[in-house]
């Protein structure tokens, strides 16, 4: 008596446990994932024994209870994306009911198996009573269910298994042609579940016949059909995913181009407006240096008001130029707006970057006597470095403005994080040459928690518009891969304060 309900108890429980895993991979639980797993659970087991498992067939009337019944319970415990609900909902119905197939030609295999065994012992004379007898059966058919059990759960994790390790866009909202793409191969398989059961199964004078005892090869024909079935929604979920994530690739590579193309001309108009803008504050300045040398000659002593007068002057031209200089314009300027940003919003930036140009290799404690000479605007105390920054004489083989995205991209979100943040505030970009490396550094306080993509190991994006959103470092990877490099993310604690360092490091051609 106990084996006839260990095979049905033993199939709804596995359900219940593996369709609450399935969609805690997919969907927002209301509440936490651990009472989420066991309220579905216990629930779903509670339904299918007592709702499903009497009422209920193999067939259209059946399926579609099963599937109402997991869509009340998503709506229960899970967030509201009708798409992805609905597409977690079909790939585990279809897959559990194909699985049912296969299950079934094992259970007939495996009790051929089982039924060689109890007639060994008893043509053997091993079982020489009806007890005996009796009590083998009941033996050899709880070995029997229990294999069976094992290979289902065996089968069905795997399947859904595989699709959630597939479904690698998870933040990828579904719009009603993908979703109707994904599950379309699902009610195939459902479709063609209840066509097989309607000519597997026959009843003539109020008794069940089977294909399988007049034709036992179709076993193996409905086992293959099978694991097709399920191969076509597993591949249909690959496809699906490699499709998003050539469009989102595409969209990047779109929006760098775009951004490099932008980049270029207002590196052209740049450097032509800084060269006329020098020029007219070299011309000016000493224009302006006649004029006061003039007026002290005729007004002597009187000069002082007008002395004052043209200092003003020389001070507003002073801010024609850039208080920071590294050794081209156009890093020039995205220094200087970082600094007046960092002014504004009370954030501490301390910089010392230069341009790499190559030139041959002297006294490193005479460079770096040079460079804090040249670079002494630091608004901030910045840390000792023990990296020398060798400058060759030779332009770099780095175009400027990719230099110019991966500043602008890398400082932007330093801002981005320190806008969370209440208290000191502090950005650092440092820049170092090793050999023909250079490196780039950007370092910066941060509050909110960090996740890193598994498939790309770069940060993910806060904001709710993810599809415009997080792809500054995506950008930042490119540019410094063009140049066989790389990036480097570090995160640290330092007093309290965590710190999120960010290192670029591009390969300079000789």
């Amino acid at each position: 008596m106990l084996e006839a309900y260990f095979l049905p108890v033993s199939i709804r429980l596995i359900d219940a446990i593996l369709s609450g895993i399935y969609n805690l991979n997919f969907l927002s639980p209301k509440h936490g994932k651990k009472i989420t797993l066991i309220s579905w659970a216990l629930i779903f087991f509670l339904i299918g024994i007592f709702l499903l498992e009497p009422y209920t067939s193999g067939g259209l009337a059946g399926i579609l209870a099963y599937i109402i019944v997991i869509f009340l319970l998503q709506a229960l415990f899970f967030q509201k994306d009708y798409a992805k609900l609905l597409f977690v909902n079909l790939t585990f119905v279809a897959g559990k009911y194909i699985i049912n197939y296969i299950i079934c030609v094992i259970f007939i295999y495996i009790g051929e198996i089982t039924n060689i065994i109890v007639n060994y012992f008893i043509s053997n004379g091993y079982i020489k009573t009806l007890d005996q007898a009796k009590v083998l059966t009941q033996t050899t058919n709880l070995i029997h269910f229990g294999i069976t059990v094992l290979i289902y759960t065996v089968i069905f994790s795997f399947y859904l298994f595989f699709i959630s390790k597939k479904y690698v866009c998870q933040n990828h909202s579904l719009n009603f042609k993908e979703s109707a793409y994904l599950v379309f191969p699902c009610v195939t398989s459902l479709f063609i579940y209840i066509t097989l059961r309607k000519l597997i199964l026959t009843v003539e004078n109020g008794r069940t016949y089977l294909i399988f005892d007049t034709l036992p090869e179709t076993k193996i024909w409905v086992a293959t059909i099978s694991f097709l079935l399920l191969g076509t929604i597993i591949a249909t979920d690959i496809l699906f995913q490699y499709f998003v994530q050539y469009n989102e690739e595409s969209r990047k590579r779109i929006f760098l181009e775009n951004q490099v193309i932008q980049t270029k001309k207002e590196v052209t108009e740049i450097e032509n407006i800084y060269s006329d803008m020098r020029g007219l504050r070299h011309d000016m300045q000493r224009h302006i240096n006649s004029i006061l040398l003039y007026v002290r000659n005729i007004a002597g002593k009187n000069s002082n008001e007008i002395e004052s007068y043209v200092g003003k002057i020389q001070e507003t031209l002073g801010k024609l130029d850039f208080s920071y200089h590294s050794g081209n314009p156009i890093i020039d300027i995205i220094i200087h707006q970082a600094q007046q940003r960092a002014k504004q919003e009370g954030i501490s930036f301390c910089v010392n970057f230069v341009y790499p140009k190559i030139r041959e290799k002297r006294d490193e404690r005479a460079e770096i006597r040079e460079l804090t000479t040249a670079n002494d605007s630091c608004n901030c105390h910045c840390e000792e470095r023990s990296d020398v920054a060798i400058q060759k004489e030779a332009d770099s083989s780095i175009d400027v403005y990719d230099i110019a995205v991966i500043l602008n991209n890398a400082l932007e979100n330093a801002f981005e994080a320190c806008q969370t943040l209440t208290g000191e505030k502090t950005i650092y970009l440092h820049s170092y040459l090793k050999g023909n490396l250079f490196f780039i550094e950007i370092e910066n306080d941060f509050a909110n928690p960090i996740t890193f993509n598994e498939d790309t190991g770069l940060p993910e994006s806060h904001k709710p518009d993810k599809n415009n959103h997080g792809i500054g470092l995506t950008n930042i990877q490119k540019s410094a891969k063009k140049y066989l490099g790389d990036i480097d993310i570090e995160i640290s604690s330092n007093n309290g304060r965590q710190r999120f360092n960010l290192t670029v490091m591009m390969k300079l051609s000789t």
